[in-house]
């Protein structure tokens, strides 16, 4: 199974690689306010299209689809390298994330179809040390080549990994599929079965929910009439999916029952809530440094490394512990209350003068998430696997298997982006409120109010005791903006009181 693992390694550095090389590629077209479109049209295509993937390997296959999805990432990282303009570099993006759709999601059912469930946390543990790994990687990588041969290489040079990740899949990778299927030749029959509409009515709900939460507190206003306007199509787009799904689908994409079986919809909320916690942690890292220590970006950017190691870390533990014990439920625990450990140890201790050995309190909540990450998907499936048995007396892996593992993965993207929003939101509302009070005393307060609030650069060469004041006020406006990320983990911790853990098949 370790033969799938190229793809996820591909798909996870490229997310850090293109973190690294924005500012590179938007400035070479003179467009650097378009940047972030880099990421965003990448996250909202994957996200999109992942429900429909899930329903088209349960038609055609694990193995083909994630060969498609290979052959369509290749492809749009060649666009990207050869792109003339940003939009067309853009426009390869959204390519990558449609084959992104598939390569991560795919090896996990990969998993799921060919281990007993008692060991798939464990198989599931060395996946997220590649993902892990390989955004670690990412960064440096794209840096490196950014600097040396060009940032266009960064993205064309991705493509002869695939290329060898296609041949390997095509030819040692089972084509397998959710059972029971009922196998249909006819090309006819299995376009049927594909649920075109409700594919687009949930692909538009997502984009437009996504697409609001990335604009919300970045680039516009929460209350801006684009974000309302857009989260209320997202609702009425949501509520015609639901109406078409259960009277209308022959075959649901994902079908809206599961958003209300207590087994599926904890485990998705608990990975939103903690994946939302730690990404708005490590969103204001980087900053924190900068403007405390006046650190360079390249060592600023080296704290997050504990929360990764963390993570790895967490991932191998759960997946072994759960492998040889078969309990989830208490380790999912103990994985939410470390999160929630960690992040109040931030708001009490960084208070500015932050030193190498405090940096590494983040590690328990990296620890944490990586725990949750292997013992969240076990629950998920497990309760499937209950919910089979109880309908069918039999056991066996779930028909709606990929279609819950889909929404699984969408929640992963809508906790990053929710997360980061919510917390950015808070941060920048308190560090504004802050500054006006703190520097209502000096000389030209409303000129230095507004060069710090817009360009953290200028922070630095501010004099004394100008510049204590501003770095002040942006501490504490950190240790409000952790208060999100604490409250998420001390939600996420109640609702992992209740998951309902199953005997796990051996």
């Amino acid at each position: 199974m370790l033969i799938d693992e190229i793809g996820v390694f591909v798909s996870s550095a490229d997310s850090t690689l293109v973190l690294a090389t924005t500012d590179t590629i938007a400035s070479e077209f003179h467009s650097l306010g378009l940047g972030s479109w880099l990421s965003t049209a990448y996250l909202l295509s994957m996200c999109a299209f992942q429900p429909l993937t899930g329903k088209l390997s349960d038609i055609y296959g694990r193995r083909i689809v994630l060969v498609v999805g290979y052959a369509l990432f290749g492809l749009g990282s060649i666009l990207c390298g050869v792109g003339p303009t940003l939009p067309a570099v853009i426009l390869g993006r959204v390519i990558q994330g449609l084959g992104a759709s598939s390569m991560t999601l795919c090896v996990s059912l990969v998993i799921t179809d060919l281990v007993p469930l008692l060991q798939v946390a464990f198989w599931r543990s060395y996946m997220n040390v590649v993902m892990t790994i390989g955004r670690s990687a990412g960064g440096p990588i794209g840096g490196l080549l950014a600097d040396s041969i060009g940032w266009r290489w960064s993205f064309a040079g991705q493509a002869p990994l695939l290329f060898i990740a296609i041949i390997i899949v095509y030819f040692f990778l089972p084509n397998t599929k959710s059972a029971p299927i009922v196998e249909t030749q006819d090309r006819k029959g299995r376009l049927k079965r594909i649920d075109f509409v409700g594919s687009l009515l949930l692909a538009a709900a997502i984009v437009l929910l996504l697409g609001a939460l990335s604009l919300a507190g970045q680039s516009l206003p929460p209350l801006d009439p684009i974000i309302l306007g857009s989260v209320a199509g997202s609702v009425v787009l949501g509520a015609g999916f639901v109406v078409w799904e259960v009277r209308f689908a022959r075959e649901p994409v994902f079908p809206p029952r599961l958003l209300v079986q207590r087994d599926i919809i904890t485990p998705y909320a608990i990975v939103a809530l903690l994946l939302g916690a730690q990404y708005g942690i490590i969103f204001f890292i980087p900053l924190y440094f900068r403007i405390s220590l006046n650190e360079s970006v390249a060592l600023a950017g080296t704290r997050m490394f504990p929360a990764v190691l963390g993570n790895t870390l967490g991932g191998l533990f759960g997946g072994l512990l759960i492998s040889r014990t078969g309990l989830y439920k208490r380790v999912t625990i103990a994985g939410c209350v470390l999160c929630t450990l960690s992040y109040g140890i931030l708001i009490l201790r960084w208070r500015g003068e932050t030193g190498w050995l405090e940096t590494m309190e983040i590690v328990p909540g990296g620890f944490g998430l990586g725990i949750c990450l292997s013992s969240t998907f076990i629950a998920l499936t497990s309760g499937l696997d209950k919910k089979k048995k109880e309908h069918e007396g039999v056991n066996g892996q779930s028909k709606d298997m990929a279609s819950a593992t889909s929404g699984f993965f969408v929640m992963i993207p809508l906790g990053l982006i929710l997360g980061i929003a919510i917390a950015s939101s808070v941060q920048v509302g308190m560090v504004r409120s802050l500054l006006e009070e703190g520097l209502s005393g000096f000389e030209g307060a409303a000129e230095i109010f507004e060069a710090v609030s817009t360009d953290t650069n200028r922070i630095a060469l501010l004099e004394e005791p100008v510049r204590v004041v501003v770095v002040d006020c942006y501490v504490q406006s950190f240790r409000w903006g952790y208060g999100i990320p604490l409250a998420a983990s001390a939600i996420a911790t109640l609702l992992s009181l209740s998951i309902r853990e199953y005997p796990l098949r051996k």
